[in-house]
C-alpha cells in the first residue's frame, strides 16, 4: 500500500513541473514561448534598433512606429525628413533586416 502512494506522488510530480535545473535565461525563454510573446518582444527590439540605426535626431522626430505583418509604419513630424528617409529606404531596410535576423522586413511606409 505504501508503494502505491509513493508511485502516485511520483507520477504527480512528473506531470506538474519540469524537474531539470535550468538557467534563468532558459526559464525566461520558456515563459516567453509558452505565452507566445515572441512577436511583442520582436517589436520592442525593432523599436530599439530604430534608435540605434537611425540615430537620436531621427528617433526624436519619429512620433510612432508600429509593425503589421512584415511592414513597418513610421509616423514622422517632418515632411522633409520623410522625403529623405524615403530616398534611403532600401538602405534602412537592409540595416533593419540585419538587426532582426529571422523576421525579414519587406516594406517601410512613412507617414
Amino acid at each position: 500500500m505504501r508503494s502505491y502512494k509513493y508511485e502516485f506522488e511520483k507520477q504527480k510530480v512528473k506531470k506538474g513541473r519540469n524537474q531539470e535545473v535550468s538557467t534563468s535565461e532558459q526559464a525566461i525563454n520558456d515563459l516567453i514561448s509558452h505565452y507566445q510573446l515572441e512577436a511583442q518582444f520582436a517589436v520592442l527590439d525593432l523599436k530599439d534598433a530604430w534608435r540605434e540605426i537611425m540615430g537620436d535626431s531621427v528617433a526624436r522626430r519619429t512620433q510612432q512606429l508600429h509593425v503589421k505583418g512584415n511592414t513597418i509604419f513610421v509616423h514622422l513630424e517632418s515632411a522633409a525628413l520623410k522625403n529623405e528617409l524615403m530616398m534611403r529606404k532600401t538602405f534602412i531596410l537592409q540595416k533593419l533586416n540585419l538587426h532582426t535576423g529571422n523576421n525579414p522586413i519587406e516594406d517601410l511606409v512613412f507617414h
